[in-house]
């Protein structure tokens, strides 16, 4: 099922402005009509991927799976702190263990009727969480190389159906103790006005964090901007900023002393490689690691372009805000994160990453005490329900999730979306089924 979403404003991703956001739903369901959906919407600027190409791997998937059984330990996916030590709800009721499940994904198609796919799949009666990190997804799909967006899809498409079959919200699945509502962090971008603005609504109506998109102005822009929210929301308001790889490293460290009595939490990727902020923070050598890629060589040039102005920095100019890592982690495998002393949170978007490969990089990031952030891609009302899921069993201290994106667009594709108040996202008692859609903004495409 496609969809195209209207935006309430040019929507900045990356270098482009996006009108429109497109995507696709994936539909699951069994011969008890239980169904499992999922979203696959790359973003244009950042993802890897197009649509067309997530929607020729995925119709080819279609037709590759059929009559191939899921695995049984599917949803024993690799745990961060909450996971690792729970188990999926014992209720046996809710498991019938003895059926098996006969799944169909409904066809991509465009005006003719559509072939169901099926699929076959068993569950076992208990399913203790995955303690050692195996990727189980990855197990069964490595062969058809999935694209970061139609993984993410297919995972939640899955995941969503396992629960569905229980009569279980997703996050059941995996904790007991998974929360029922999250904490939202709210997102300021837009004019100065309007930031600012929205800055007062978030504090009065108690959200805990809020996120300012930097980078886009003038570096003095943003200095007496990141000023002027933190005297919007008060001292006791989490601030997070977000640069996405903007600046050079003379700015990253002006701003970062500007800003220094703003009480940042992290600022996402204020460089556009990881290796020139690791550098920087470290002050220590700043050449980088031997490579032939030419991209590195660049970045040498650009590091020796502003030695004069690093060496004259004090040292405590180099201790300004933490850093967080959003980009970056798709250049990174999650064990990479155990010599990043310097990272203070990792930023998770399944879509750009896949879900399972997101929950490796929460399971390392806890175990060395880097904050793992759930965040959203600007997905639909399916996608963020899914990455809200997530978000409620995953941190055991409600760190706030960055999945105030829904008011970008003009509508939603859920008939009731999700219900962020208070600063919270409050969660349905159960997967959302196709009912839920609103058919009306969605397109059926054929499987070739």
């Amino acid at each position: 099922l496609k969809y195209r979403l209207g935006c309430c404003h040019p929507l900045p991703a990356g270098k482009e402005r996006l009108s429109e956001r497109t995507g696709l739903i994936v539909v699951l369901t069994d011969e008890n009509d239980n169904s499992g959906l999922g979203e696959a919407a790359p973003l244009p600027g950042f993802s890897s991927e197009t649509i067309t190409t997530v929607q020729t791997q995925l119709s080819a998937l279609s037709q590759s799976l059929k009559g191939t059984e899921i695995p049984p330990d599917i949803e024993r996916l690799p745990n961060s702190l909450r996971l690792s030590h729970k188990q999926v709800p014992q209720d046996s009721e809710n498991r019938h263990p003895e059926r098996s499940r006969r799944a169909t994904m409904m066809s991509l198609k465009n005006s003719h009727a559509s072939t169901p796919l099926s699929m076959t799949t068993q569950t076992s009666q208990t399913a203790p969480m995955n303690l050692l990190g195996q990727p189980r997804f990855e197990r069964w799909l490595h062969k058809y190389d999935l694209l970061p967006s139609a993984r993410f899809a297919i995972e939640t498409a899955v995941l969503n159906l396992c629960a569905a079959n229980r009569g279980l919200p997703l996050r059941r699945l995996f904790s007991d103790n998974a929360l029922d509502s999250v904490s939202i962090c709210g997102l300021l971008a837009g004019s100065r006005g309007d930031i600012l603005k929205k800055a007062a609504l978030l504090k009065d109506e108690g959200y805990l964090a809020v996120k300012l998109k930097v980078g886009h102005r003038s570096l003095e822009e943003d200095i007496k901007l990141t000023h002027d929210v933190r005297k919007a929301i008060g001292d006791d308001i989490t601030l997070r900023l977000d640069a996405n790889r903007a600046w050079s490293i003379k700015d990253a460290l002006i701003f970062a002393r500007e800003i220094r009595d703003c009480r940042i939490a992290y600022i996402e990727e204020p460089v556009y490689r990881h290796e020139m902020m690791s550098s920087i923070i470290n002050k220590t050598d700043l050449s980088v690691h031997k490579n032939n890629d030419d991209s590195r060589t660049n970045i040498k040039k650009n590091i020796h372009q502003y030695e004069p102005e690093i060496s004259n920095i004090n040292k405590t100019d180099l201790s300004g805000p933490p850093v967080g890592l959003d980009e970056s982690l798709r250049e990174l495998t999650p064990e990479s994160l155990k010599d990043m002393t310097w990272v203070r949170a990792i930023v998770l978007k399944p879509t750009m990453l896949g879900l399972e490969r997101s929950m490796q990089f929460a399971r390392v990031a806890a175990s060395l005490g880097i904050v793992s952030v759930v965040s959203s891609s600007f997905e639909s009302g399916v996608g963020l329900t899914a990455l809200a899921e997530l978000a409620a069993c995953l941190n055991s201290d409600d760190t706030p999730a960055g999945l105030d994106t829904l008011d970008c667009f003009e509508h939603d594709l859920l008939v009731n979306p999700p219900d962020i108040t208070g600063g919270r996202q409050h969660l349905p008692d159960r997967v959302l089924h196709p009912d839920d859609l609103r058919h009306e903004l969605l397109q059926e495409i054929r499987c070739a």
